[in-house]
């Protein structure tokens, strides 16, 4: 291949990505910056990464204690980089909605399912450590990632699926909440499954936002 011909390559590959590109990125840039911190923690000494990871969890003690830092930086740590799995999907949903409907409602509906998740089994965990039927312990336990924000955009992707998918698409989201909360009995699935509710809740608002209305 001559220069020439490497040069229009180069060029209809960099317009390729650049569409690919546009309109994500809000996706884009949060998983930049998600993959920034899970470098940084996996290269500082175990002791540093555990520690940073603990003070920016969202359980009970540092809810109690620094409330607004804890739910925004928790939703920028993951506790390992095997959680980067999460990325690409991450990337096709808040890209998805930002295309849609805008880059406001993308961030808000990431935030709002991560603080509405967050802050209900936060509720539960009290309310079960109060009632004597769960240990103490659990105030101090590791709770970060990408996932409550992303359970919720992607609940409000619901209604961007095309119709003939729609159902598949919602079963395969049920069954893997279901099957979570079955076999790990872990209160970070009821937060997925919060929060998956909360998307769909704000799926069923914008649809009827958009609905054209037909006042005769």
């Amino acid at each position: 291949m001559d220069s020439r011909g490497a040069g229009a390559t180069a060029v209809a590959m960099l317009d390729r990505v650049r569409r690919l590109c546009r309109g994500r990125d809000v996706a884009l840039g949060y998983s930049l910056i998600v993959v920034a911190v899970v470098i940084t923690l996996a290269v500082a000494p175990r002791s540093v990464h555990d520690e940073l990871v603990l003070h920016s969890s969202t359980n009970l003690n540092n809810l109690r204690h620094h409330p607004i830092y804890v739910l925004v930086v928790s939703a920028f740590v993951l506790a390992s980089p095997v959680e980067l799995v999460e990325i690409p999907l991450l990337i096709w949903a808040y890209g998805a909605v930002q295309r849609w409907l805008g880059r406001g409602a993308a961030v808000i509906t990431g935030a709002y399912g991560h603080v509405g998740a967050t802050l209900f089994v936060a509720a539960l965990l009290a309310t079960g450590i109060t009632r004597g039927v769960i240990s103490p312990a659990v105030a101090h336990v590791e709770d970060v990632g990408v996932s409550y924000g992303l359970a919720a955009v992607a609940g409000l992707c619901t209604i961007r699926v095309p119709r003939r998918w729609r159902p598949a698409y919602v079963t395969v989201f049920v069954a893997v909440l279901a099957v979570a909360l079955v076999l790990f009995h872990t209160f970070t699935d009821i937060g997925h499954a919060t929060a998956w509710a909360i998307g769909l809740g704000l799926a069923v608002i914008v649809s009827g936002a958009r609905r054209p209305h037909n006042p005769g």
